[in-house]
Parts: structure tokens; sequence; C-alpha cells
């Protein structure tokens, strides 16, 4: 299933309308849909969330289409935008509650001494 998926998961700093949606908007091809995966969300008190993918809890945040025919460049930019080469987030296949395969990007780090939030506010 590996760069087939033409969605990404997003629910921090990606998520429509908060600080870096430009970074995500260029590769989207549709709508973002409001949706949620399992896990945990904390506040990095970096400016951005961490999320702990598959953990107990829920968190939300938008299904984003991506244009399929860009899809390994789009996926490849927004792991260098996301860092992944440091080891602190993973991107992950993840299944939404609404049943939507997508990718996310799951915190890797420590969440010792982080606050856990419901949901992301910038």
């Amino acid at each position: 299933m590996k760069g087939v998926i033409p969605r990404l998961f997003v629910y921090g700093t990606l998520m429509p309308g908060a600080i870096n949606w430009e970074v995500l908007a260029r590769w989207s091809t549709g709508t973002p849909a409001p949706d949620s995966i399992e896990g945990r969300l904390f506040d990095t008190h970096l400016g951005y969330p961490a999320a702990v993918v598959g953990a107990a809890g829920s968190i939300p945040g938008f299904v984003v289409p991506l244009d399929p025919a860009r899809l390994d460049r789009a996926l490849g930019a927004l792991d260098d935008f996301e860092d992944v080469s440091s080891g602190l987030y993973k991107r992950v296949e993840v299944v939404t509650t609404g049943r939507v395969a997508a990718w996310a990007y799951h915190w890797l780090g420590s969440v010792d001494g982080m606050r856990r939030i419901p949901t992301w506010r910038a």
C-alpha cells in the first residue's frame, strides 16, 4: 500500500486555516474532510503538536486529498517539512474513523512532560 495512498490526515499546523496550510495546499486536489484517527495528541510547547498514532483516544483533524500524479513529490516534500529524517516523526498508514486510508505523521519522541490535548488550536 505504500506510496499509493493519495491522502494525508492532518491534525496540527497543516490543517486548513492553520499557519502551515499553504505548505500542504499546493499538493491538494480536493476539499479537506473532517475526520479523526485513533491516538493521542500532545502539546510539544514548540508551536506544533505531537500525535501518538494508534494509542487509546481520538485525534480530530482533516483528510486532505493529494494529487496522485505528484504523490511521490508531495510526500517527499511533506516528509522534509515534517523533518522525518530527524527521527521525531514517521509517516505511517492510518485508517480514519470514517474508514478512509491516509498517511499521518506519528511522533516518535518522548511525550514525558507534554500535556495531552483534545485538539490542536494554534
